[in-house]
């Protein structure tokens, strides 16, 4: 499955964006309702604002992510793979 899922977009007061950047907050919190819903953690989601001066902040955010994410145990909801099928077509 997914184990965590990160949404970023530039900061609203920085960005010619600034109506779809904070159009995406709200649909990210009606996101996270979707994703309890079916049983997926809150907490395995985050929302980061970047601002393009501020160098490397997107892999320190990831690497902490990440950090987080390891002492969690594996997230079983989300699967991103199917089993093949037997004797299809494909074989």
């Amino acid at each position: 499955g997914v184990d965590g899922i990160i949404v970023s977009g530039c900061l609203p007061e920085k960005c010619h964006f600034k109506e779809g950047n904070l159009s995406a907050l709200r649909q990210h919190d009606e996101f996270l309702n979707l994703l309890h819903y079916v049983g997926y953690e809150r907490e395995r989601v985050r929302f980061v604002w970047l601002d393009l001066q501020d160098r490397g902040r997107i892999q320190r955010e990831i690497a902490e992510f990440e950090t987080f994410l390891t002492q969690l145990e594996p997230a079983t909801t989300l699967s991103t793979r199917v089993n093949a099928m037997v004797g299809g077509i494909n074989d």
